[in-house]
């Protein structure tokens, strides 16, 4: 047993025998005992006031204004005295204020101890604390302080709250050894402390407490159509925030994977948690792909997306991730490659393809037109006498409108010839000169087309003249009415596809064969989607897949361009820019609605995976980490433990990243409305500096 002396607040000494492992609180208890039993008056009725509940709050309330007090005249002091180097009247006189509000602390913290004393109270003051809790400028500080929601923020913001909770604690005795600014920079670091410590902790319960809070407050008071309403909202939204990142068509995401999202944003709504409906939409990317994703290509966050690549380089430590990034190129490279891009010919054996599928397809209907005209002419005996009135009508208005000769547009000399010299020109009884019948006709036609460089606008006059001419129906009881009707057919063709037209046109097979050249750029990738559409009818099935094939090289070639070793990684802007010049139209004329939804997917895929989302710091070298802590060690002339030790803390967070990285849980929290959030912040900041002076030495 040892003998203990303890001092009262009144400055009497008590001594009490107890063990050494008698805590501070018992020594106390004991003394109080002591002083019980000797006859003394009992407390008077201002310290039974003082050490009352309400009394006791009441001076928690007033300790942020001592502390502001003693402050005040110091800060002004030092301003006034420039930090101390000049002394003047008035720093002289704010020193003395200081003094004199110090004093009226110390003998205020005297009276409340001695009231404590006198009514046998000892230990933790909660109504004092209370006082501290309620005090508005606790709450102000703490509503305005900045919060986080990471773990590594909230411990920074509550530093900083706990801070400031120390700062608002006074210091009760400032006639020590030790100086009012060191207790008071004692305070600040201690409250740092406590508040960086308690800050996380507290974060972590709120975000645990929030969600049931939450979803029993929707269960009672939220009407159900409204939460469905508000959870289809928020599918909107984040389908809305994807396409604006990428700046893709909002149709082209399937119906399908809309009603999956709002689904699931509304059962997370309902249990009181807020679904990041954006990033969802993104695994659901990745995982229709089969492909595995990290992280940060999942949330976009731009800090996340940075770690994570960075960590990729970090011997030892990254291998994981890079096996995450090629699978995701290989996976790209193959889908794409499947779609067809990988077996398409080069460009011009697929337009001697594609030319030789449409002259044969003319030939047909060129024969299937002559021989109804020759089995028409053999069962009646007659001939197909083409009519003459509106063809000489629509001859002489070209004549007028373009004249003949050279000159640019006009109708070439050797065509009116042989127009005269079937009396359809300058002949006001059109006297026919010459049997015009579908033969002539069609050489006629064939003669005009000849001479169409693609310049002259006369001669498609003309053209559309001849075939209206050979379209035009004899009358009732017309035995060419077969043939007519077909020839009519095969023009409205040639008319509605131009590459077929242009297959027509061509004077003799060397021709046709330099069409081939440009073919695909021309009448496949870059036509209109009207004409390109018509041409797939017509196609036969291998020219209409190899079509499909080049479409696909083009998609192809926009993400890799010259992937000649297969593993060049895709390009994100390439593959957009690709997909948007070729546009859904031109897309849907070949490829089906599931093989347009997974190119669609693909390219937001590859911009998930390959693009750095702004802001974002990914380092460019082979070992960001391994440099930046090397680097350190040598700045710092680390010792050789150290220097050891360096790289061991660089693995340790390397693989905590690591880890990190390869969590592709959706991120939830808890479904606040603003008002909710700004509650909570303000309740969490006020908290942590609660937190920070009920630690830092005070009172």
């Amino acid at each position: 047993m040892t003998v203990f002396k303890v001092q009262a607040p009144d400055g009497k000494t008590y001594e009490v025998e107890a063990d050494d492992s008698a805590t501070d609180a018992e020594l106390i208890q004991m003394a109080q005992a002591q002083a019980s039993r000797i006859v003394k008056p009992s407390a008077t009725y201002q310290q039974k006031l003082l050490a009352s509940v309400p009394g006791r709050t009441l001076k928690g309330m007033k300790d942020p204004i001592d502390a502001g007090a003693q402050m005040l005249p110091r800060a002004l002091s030092s301003v006034a005295s420039l930090g101390g180097l000049a002394p003047n009247r008035i720093s002289d006189w704010l020193d003395s204020e200081s003094k004199r509000v110090d004093a009226g602390i110390n003998d205020s913290e005297r009276e409340y101890s001695t009231a404590r004393w006198a009514t046998n109270q000892t230990g933790f003051d909660g109504a004092r604390l209370l006082g501290n809790i309620v005090n508005p400028t606790t709450i102000a500080a703490g509503a305005r302080l900045p919060q986080a929601v990471s773990t590594l923020g909230r411990a920074g913001a509550g530093s900083l709250s706990g801070a400031v909770g120390g700062m608002l604690n006074p210091v009760s005795d400032t006639t020590g050894d030790v100086g009012f600014g060191a207790q008071k920079v004692g305070q600040m670091g201690v409250g740092a402390l406590g508040g960086g410590v308690a800050s996380p902790i507290l974060g972590k319960l709120t975000d645990l407490a929030a969600p049931p809070i939450k979803a029993l407050a929707t269960r009672l008071f939220t009407d159900p159509q409204k939460l469905a309403t508000q959870a289809s909202t928020q599918a909107n939204d984040a389908i809305d925030d994807v396409v604006r990142q990428l700046g893709v068509d909002r149709a082209s995401i399937p119906q399908a994977v809309y009603a999956d999202l709002r689904k699931q944003v509304e059962a997370a709504a309902r249990s009181g948690k807020k679904l990041d409906a954006s990033a969802l939409l993104r695994k659901q990317d990745f995982e229709a792909l089969n492909m595995p994703a990290l992280r940060g290509q999942i949330t976009r966050d731009p800090a996340q997306y940075s770690r994570d690549m960075n960590v990729r380089g970090i011997e030892g430590v990254g291998e994981p991730i890079q096996n995450i990034l090629q699978a995701q190129n290989q996976n790209i490279t193959s889908r794409l490659g499947k779609m067809g891009a990988s077996q398409a010919q080069e460009a011009v054996p697929a337009g001697d393809l594609f030319t030789r599928a449409l002259v044969d397809l003319d030939d047909q209907m060129s024969g299937s037109v002559r021989r109804a005209y020759q089995n028409a002419r053999a069962s009646s005996g007659k001939d197909w006498d083409v009519p003459m009135g509106k063809l000489a009508g629509d001859v002489a208005d070209v004549l007028d409108n373009f004249g003949v000769g050279g000159e640019k547009n006009a109708v070439p000399s050797v065509i009116a010839n042989k127009l005269k010299s079937f009396g359809i020109v300058n002949d006001p009884g059109m006297t026919q000169r010459k049997v015009f019948n579908y033969e002539e006709a069609d050489k006629l036609l064939k003669q005009i087309n000849a001479h169409d460089d693609g310049q002259n606008a006369s001669i498609g006059a003309l053209r559309a003249a001849v075939k209206s001419a050979l379209s035009e129906g004899g009358g009732e009881g017309d035995p060419f009415a077969v043939a007519r009707k077909l020839a009519g057919e095969r023009f409205k063709l040639l008319d509605a596809i131009p590459a077929l037209e242009a297959v027509t046109k061509a004077r003799n097979p060397q021709e046709v064969s330099r069409l081939a050249d440009d073919f695909v750029q021309k009448h496949i990738v870059g036509a209109k989607v009207a004409d390109l559409k018509k041409l797939a009818e017509v196609l036969p099935a291998e020219a209409r897949e190899e079509a499909k094939k080049q479409i696909a090289r083009v998609i192809y070639e926009g993400a890799f361009k010259n992937n000649a070793a297969g593993d060049k990684m895709a390009s994100p802007a390439g593959l957009q820019g690709a997909m948007k010049a070729l546009g859904t139209d031109r897309l849907k004329v070949f490829f089906s609605q599931p093989e347009l939804d997974e190119l669609n997917r693909i390219t937001r895929v590859t911009a998930y995976a390959n693009s750095e989302p702004a802001w974002g710091t990914v380092a460019r070298g082979g070992n960001p980490g391994g440099v930046l802590l090397g680097g350190v060690a040598r700045l710092a002339g680390a010792s050789g433990a150290a220097a050891k030790a360096l790289p061991i803390i660089n693995s340790l967070q390397g693989s905590q990243r690591a880890a990190a990285a390869m969590n592709t849980t959706i991120p939830k929290t808890a479904n606040l409305t603003p008002e909710e959030i700004r509650l909570v912040s303000g309740l969490l900041g006020t908290s942590n500096v609660v937190a920070g002076g009920l630690l830092a030495p005070g009172p």
